[in-house]
């Protein structure tokens, strides 16, 4: 039995306008989602994560200079295979480019469906935190994660899932 931590966070840059701009619109204590995994060679955690850039893998001690965690959940992987399955698609997916544009797509889909239009996010090309979060918890959780498109996902959304899988005793909150 292996073990996946989603996580929330903000920023603790000393000006981080996107976290508050992200924060604001989601009206959440964070602005941002990871994934996080035990690794039996280091004293610390591995995060892995879309942000500055591309998606990353960083250890924790380099992670938390930059964040502050807000709340955590842990997911367990019952099967070894599977775990290892999913770490490969994470891993595959590390160095992938970042889109700001994607973030800004959200906002616009947000937009359009108040003024009671759909539209899709019209910037796909690249990652931000909440897709790679997503892929991952899909790959996990399909039937309670099917009806949300990956390139509009906002933390706060995965936050509200994973909140309720705790209510139905699918996975548990970390005690911070």
């Amino acid at each position: 039995m292996r073990h996946i931590t989603v996580g929330f966070s903000k920023s603790k840059k000393a000006f981080p306008i996107a976290s508050w701009a992200i924060r604001l619109y989601q009206r959440t204590e964070f602005s941002h989602v990871y994934l996080r995994e035990k690794v039996r060679v280091f004293k610390d955690d591995l995060i892995i994560h879309a942000s500055e850039g591309n998606v990353q893998r960083m250890s924790e001690y380099q992670f938390d200079k930059k964040h502050e965690v807000v709340e955590e959940f842990i997911v367990t992987i019952e099967s070894d295979l599977r775990f290892y399955e999913l770490k490969d698609l994470m891993h595959k997916h590390s160095g992938a480019d970042y889109s700001v544009m994607q973030n800004i797509g959200i906002v616009y889909v947000d937009i359009m469906r108040f003024l009671g239009k759909r539209v899709k996010n019209p910037w796909q090309k690249g990652w931000n935190c909440s897709e790679l979060v997503m892929t991952i918890l899909q790959e996990i959780f399909p039937e309670e994660f099917k009806q949300y498109d990956t390139n509009t996902i906002t933390p706060k959304e995965i936050n509200t899932i994973l909140k309720q899988l705790v209510i139905d005793k699918k996975i548990t909150k970390k005690l911070l």
